[in-house]
């Protein structure tokens, strides 16, 4: 006659539980045969999982007991992103929820945040570790992207000899419209239009803010 004591595993992912045999009637000595390989009376160091162990005494008696080691569910962590509008810009965020583990969370980010979110960032990756009460911890890692930078496609004609009827003709291809255009002049059209031989510049910003200086 024997039964099993046991320490169930702290973590999902932690290898700390152990199962005791406890001979209550029997002729000693006792050979022990466990499912992980172990032959002692004690099974250490397991993970979450099913075990069994075969006990043999000296009269040739044989019993076979099996248990469950436990641990608390491991925890999840998912996260949405909002990349960086543009290159450069620091308003991206990454919002993070976890579950599983037990009690209260805490949170450290890479760049050394303790938040649960991650607000006006720029572009880059980041890791998150998760701790519960009690110890067990996750780590997940987000990539934020730049969104698209301004393109900017033109045509230029270019003005007759001491003549100021030249033109810059611009069309953005990328980016989000609308718009809003402001030349080296102070002209604020799309285009450029009589002018003369020089360099010309300007700045073309898009519906959230992103922008792209260019000079003709």
């Amino acid at each position: 006659l024997a039964s099993l004591q046991k320490k169930n595993a702290t973590c999902s992912s932690s290898n700390d539980g152990d199962l005791q045999v406890v001979v209550q009637d029997g002729a000693a000595p006792f050979v022990y045969s466990w499912s992980n390989g172990a032959n002692t009376s004690a099974a250490q160091n397991l993970a979450a999982g099913k075990y069994s162990v075969t006990i043999k005494d000296a009269n040739g008696n044989v019993l076979t007991l099996s248990e469950e080691i436990t641990s608390l569910p491991p925890i999840n962590i998912t996260g949405a992103v909002l990349n960086p509008a543009c290159s450069g810009a620091v308003n991206g965020s990454i919002d993070v929820t976890a579950t599983g583990g037990t009690g209260t969370y805490t949170y450290a980010w890479s760049n050394g945040s303790t938040d649960q979110d991650l607000t006006g960032v720029a572009s880059g990756v980041y890791t998150v570790k998760v701790t519960d009460a009690a110890g067990c911890f996750a780590e997940k890692t987000f990539a934020l992207t730049n969104g698209a930078l301004i393109a900017v496609q033109s045509s230029l004609r270019h003005p007759d000899c001491t003549q100021n009827n030249g033109a810059i003709d611009i069309t953005p291809t990328t980016g989000v419209s609308p718009y809003t255009y402001l030349w080296s002049n102070g002209a604020t059209t799309q285009d450029l239009q009589n002018v003369g031989a020089g360099n010309h510049s300007v700045k073309v910003t898009d519906a959230l803010g992103c922008s792209v200086d260019k000079t003709f």
